[in-house]
């Protein structure tokens, strides 16, 4: 999420759709060299390892919390994940056409949360959001009367009449895998176009899909739908564009020499380590302007419950990953023909506006099917700040225009 930390690593080695809420229950337990892991049933599938130690795991209480805070009726669903340590198995059935809650020793479960509009016999269009590195599917808060982040999304969407789903990327939230650890960048592309072709099974092709994706998600949204310009055969029929939200496509680099240490020596040796001089990534003060807004998603027991690590260093493997999913956003620029919308911050420090006015300027998207908007004043968590609102007028214009241009397409054919 936050790209700026790679300027004081230079420094650093210079100088050295289930809708079960209450199926939280513990199964068995594993030992990691000092905490306990649980194996839990959680949102209706058994044995699933989330990596966060059983003394810190979210209650019943708080997971409910979270999900009220989120918006309205919210649900929850699992996928399996591409990463190369599953097998290829497809997922299993129940019978009934619901998947199953048996699993693989090999799987590794990815969860996702799921908001319908208020009537949900006719959704007008679907919204699939991505979140950046060390966020979480329920990032969200509700301040002095104000949804935001998911919960601003959520609200403006499904009151909208759109559906929105979020899922948690591989090691976040309450999907399996290494805490925080990115295992490819390829992976994470996979994992997403996995999903989006999954929730585009479950509804009507003819409900248009809107891909929007967070500063790291915003890098993985323009990669998926690269991917889906490249091979058409691969992407849902009804997906129409992307919702970029600061997305990441530049980054303070470090010197040539000092990239090769760290791509080629350290993170091939230990990719899940965080190094005792590994430096915090961009501090949540230069995240949010509004103290309230920083402190709330500071506390001591938001940190603890490890669903985000909002400020905390990155894992070695995970900054390579990040690193060579923005060489290869930008790789694609030029070729990049998918509709989108852009809103960006001016005073963005942890992701450089500069690589969003790359993609808007040298993309071959028509002009009239692109657009950037550059809020001022506001810093890189764009739903949380001040003008938070404003953005979401800007994105919600461009979305009712794609709407009417879907409707005319289906329309006539």
């Amino acid at each position: 999420m936050k790209i700026r930390f790679l300027l004081h690593l230079l420094l650093a080695n210079t100088n050295s759709d289930h809708k079960n809420r209450k199926g939280l229950k513990s199964i068995t337990t594993t030992k990691s060299t000092s905490k306990t892991m649980v194996n839990r049933e959680l949102f209706g599938r058994k044995d699933v390892n989330v990596e966060i130690p059983d003394d810190v795991f979210p209650s019943q209480e708080e997971i409910d919390t979270i999900d009220n805070i989120t918006g309205k009726d919210c649900q929850h669903g699992w996928y399996k994940s591409c990463s190369s340590r599953n097998n290829d198995e497809e997922e299993e059935e129940d019978g009934n056409g619901n998947e199953s809650n048996t699993r693989n020793d090999n799987d590794i479960q990815l969860h996702y949360r799921h908001w319908p509009p208020p009537d949900k016999d006719n959704i007008k269009g679907i919204v699939i959001y991505t979140h950046g590195i060390h966020s979480q599917s329920g990032h969200a808060s509700r301040l002095q009367n104000r949804p935001l982040d998911v919960a601003l999304l959520v609200d403006t969407f499904t009151n909208k009449g759109m559906a929105v789903y979020a899922g948690d990327q591989y090691g976040h939230g309450f999907s399996e895998g290494t805490r925080f650890y990115i295992p490819s960048w390829e992976e994470n592309r996979n994992d997403l176009i996995t999903f989006v072709n999954l929730i585009s099974d479950k509804n009507s092709k003819d409900i248009p899909i809107f891909m929007a994706g967070e500063s790291y998600g915003g890098c993985l949204t323009i990669l998926a739908t690269k991917y889906f310009q490249d091979f058409p055969s691969k992407a849902p029929i009804n997906f129409d564009s992307c919702l970029l939200i600061a997305p990441a496509i530049e980054g303070d680099l470090p010197p040539f020499p000092v990239l090769q240490l760290l791509r080629y020596v350290l993170a091939p040796i230990a990719p899940k380590w965080t190094p005792f001089f590994m430096p915090n990534t961009v501090s949540p003060d230069k995240i949010w302007r509004d103290t309230a807004v920083c402190d709330y998603y500071t506390t001591p027991r938001k940190l603890e419950m490890k669903l985000d690590a909002i400020g905390k260093p990155f894992r070695l493997g995970t900054a390579v990953q990040l690193l060579k999913a923005l060489e290869e956003c930008r790789s694609i620029v030029m070729n990049y023909k998918q509709s989108f919308c852009i809103v960006h911050g001016s005073n963005d420090i942890a992701v450089p506006i500069s690589g969003s006015k790359l993609l808007f300027d040298n993309c071959v998207t028509s002009n009239d099917n692109k657009e950037l908007h550059i809020i001022n004043e506001s810093y890189h968590g764009i739903l949380a700040e001040p003008e938070a609102e404003e953005a979401m007028e800007h994105i919600i214009s461009y979305v009712d225009k794609r709407m009417k241009k879907f409707t005319t397409t289906t329309t006539s054919k």
